[in-house]
């Protein structure tokens, strides 16, 4: 009768072992692939609107300013008076900040001068001068909104202003807005302050 050895039943005994650790690892396997899940997501975000106009221009075009004469003359002289306006419009979804800068040039010169006294009310008082050589202007507008600045201005008469006539055609007015976006709430209220020039643009 033949008789298993030793080594025979080590041999039968690590098959079934190995057998039933293969057995055991598919149910295991199994069970778990049963409790596996995958999600996917998805989320939009929309981008808030920029656009920031000064009167019905936006920025690489020029927008023109329109001096006027209080007298509706073409021609100023000393002593005469008047206005321009801007109009700036803030059609974003944001609040922006405003800064304006303001320079006066003999017409079809280089030549910088403030031959014309701006002044932020028409009661031309000091305290509403608007030296612009020193100063600009900052104010703030909310979101989808526009607000229309009116600058007086004023020739005051010096000894100077027959050398002016004799040598020049009149007076430009160029001007320079930065509008910004700002982090002020909406229906903050809003100013316009005289600022330093140095400090901005």
């Amino acid at each position: 009768m033949y008789r298993i050895t030793k080594r025979e039943k080590l041999i039968y005994i690590t098959l079934i072992s190995v057998i039933l650790a293969i057995l055991l690892l598919s149910v295991i396997t199994d069970v778990y692939a049963r409790y596996s899940s995958t999600i996917n997501g998805t989320g939009d975000i929309e981008l808030a609107k920029w656009e920031f106009k000064v009167n019905d221009k936006k920025e690489g075009e020029a927008f023109d300013i329109n001096i006027k004469s209080d007298s509706n003359e073409e021609k100023i002289a000393p002593n005469s008076t008047g206005t321009f306006k801007l109009l700036l419009q803030n059609n974003s979804n944001v609040p922006a900040e405003a800064t304006i800068s303001l320079n006066e040039f003999f017409l079809n010169t280089d030549v910088e001068t403030q031959v014309l006294k701006i002044y932020l009310d028409n009661t031309y008082s000091d305290n509403q001068l608007f030296d612009i050589k020193t100063k600009n202007i900052s104010l703030k507008l909310n979101s989808e909104s526009q607000k229309e600045i009116t600058f007086y201005w004023k020739w005051i008469a010096t000894s100077k202003d027959q050398v002016i006539a004799e040598n020049y055609d009149g007076f430009t007015i160029s001007a320079k807005v930065v509008g910004e976006q700002t982090l002020i709430a909406d229906n903050e209220d809003i100013d316009v302050k005289l600022i330093d020039k140095w400090l901005k643009y």
